[in-house]
């Protein structure tokens, strides 16, 4: 595997396991907040996505619902990371592909906002949109930053034209 390419993987797995934790975190501290178990929106999302939950009163929360849903929002962060640290690699390239980089980012994460409010009334009447948007900022500004630090070349090329 050529070095550019195993950066890639390296920094998109990292990236996306960055903002799968903060989500994780950022989710089971609002459930336990509202008195519920931590594990409550993962439940219901779950039994929602994968069991067929139609009524939020029926909810039990049980490992199965809790890893299946679980095991679907990793993967999708790890793809949403390799995207990221696509856009980083690309916006290493010059000063003319950050508006590629930041105009595609725009259309990802707004699709990773809206995502999960459109599945079924469990789903909206468990997960408000606010808690989707507040979770996927900072998932995504927690990812961003790794990724700022860990490509140089992305911060130099800012200060400098910052600087000129």
């Amino acid at each position: 595997m050529r070095a550019g390419t195993a950066r890639l993987l390296r920094d998109g797995l990292f990236a996306g396991c960055i903002g799968y934790a903060v989500v994780v975190l950022f989710v089971s501290v609002t459930d336990a907040m509202q008195g519920r178990s931590p594990f409550h929106t993962a439940a219901a999302l779950g039994s929602a996505l994968f069991y067929g939950l139609e009524n939020p009163a029926q909810l039990v929360i049980q490992p199965g619902p809790i890893l299946a849903y679980n095991g679907l929002h990793l993967m999708v962060f790890l793809l949403l990371g390799l995207i990221m640290a696509w856009l980083a690699r690309l916006a290493e390239r010059g000063p003319q592909f950050w508006f590629i980089a930041v105009a595609l980012f725009m259309v990802v994460l707004p699709h990773a906002f809206g995502f999960p409010i459109w599945f079924s009334d469990v789903i909206r009447e468990t997960i408000s949109f606010w808690m989707v948007v507040i979770a996927a900022s900072v998932a995504a500004l927690a990812m961003g930053a790794w990724l700022w630090f860990t490509h140089p070349v992305i911060r130099a090329r800012a200060t400098d034209e910052d600087a000129g």
